[in-house]
């Protein structure tokens, strides 16, 4: 590859890795203005009694119940929850989504600027271009 071109692809990964920076950037900050998020999830539940006489033998099952399950040391705790309670939990619990949604986003980005950097390093060996970081 000539110099010339050498630095035109330069030029254009350092525009690229601003660009990521950027964007990076941008998703740090919403990750960072989150609040009250709650790790967990909800689940509403119908379920049968088991009495043959019942209404939910033909279909007419009994619910809805809320379970909130949570996961710490390895285990998932289930608990049962008032319809009150996992109506307002609901905000906090989409809170946490949206914040492990961004972190994923946030880890491909990384992925992405090393990814530009590795390359523009690559272009930058030789001594035609001084430094791949001007």
């Amino acid at each position: 590859m000539s110099p010339k071109s050498r630095k035109a692809r330069a030029s254009v990964l350092r525009r690229k890795l601003h660009e990521l920076e950027g964007q990076r950037e941008g998703c740090l900050k919403e990750l960072l203005e989150l609040r009250d998020l709650f790790a967990a999830s909800l689940s509403t539940v119908y379920r049968t009694c088991g009495k043959p006489s019942c209404a939910c033998t033909r279909g007419q099952l009994h619910g809805p119940y809320y379970f909130l399950s949570i996961q710490s040391a390895g285990r998932n705790d289930r608990y049962h929850v008032s319809k009150e309670i996992a109506q307002r939990m609901q905000p906090a619990l989409e809170r946490y989504r949206t914040f492990i949604l961004g972190l994923r986003q946030l880890r491909s980005l990384d992925r992405q600027v090393e990814n530009h950097v590795r390359r523009l390093q690559r272009v930058c060996e030789t001594r035609s271009i001084k430094s791949f970081t001007t």
